[in-house]
């Protein structure tokens, strides 16, 4: 799930620490917000098989040999998987958009706004 799903999410997001420090750079920052529409798009476009293959994680397992009760007791912790891959998608997308200005207090907040209310 942590390959088939979450790392091609992040790694999606990776290509926005090049393409939105360039535009920023030049100035074009027009260009820095469709650059990031873009690449949100294209982990929509990417997510709906992903999350797909993932739902039906058991069979696949099962496809490539691994244990029947290994595949069983996978296939759940891949099933929620998916609900968070989205949200992390597009907040590593958005993480990266500010990171590009060099806005670095949104995620800081955001940080301990998470720590604070976590629940143990």
């Amino acid at each position: 799930s942590n390959v088939t799903l979450l790392s091609v999410m992040i790694g999606l997001s990776f290509a926005l620490d090049t393409l939105c420090t360039q535009a920023y750079g030049a100035g074009n920052y027009s260009q820095m917000v469709i650059v990031t529409q873009q690449t949100l798009l294209i982990q929509a476009a990417f997510f709906v098989p992903l999350a797909a293959l993932n739902w039906h994680m058991e069979k696949v397992l099962l496809f490539l040999g691994q244990d029947p009760s290994l595949s069983a007791g996978a296939a759940p912790y891949a099933r929620y998987l998916i609900l968070s891959v989205m949200v992390i998608g597009i907040c590593s997308s958005v993480e990266r958009f500010l990171q590009a200005q060099g806005r670095t207090r949104p995620m800081f907040v955001a940080a301990v706004a998470a720590a604070i209310f976590q629940v143990p």
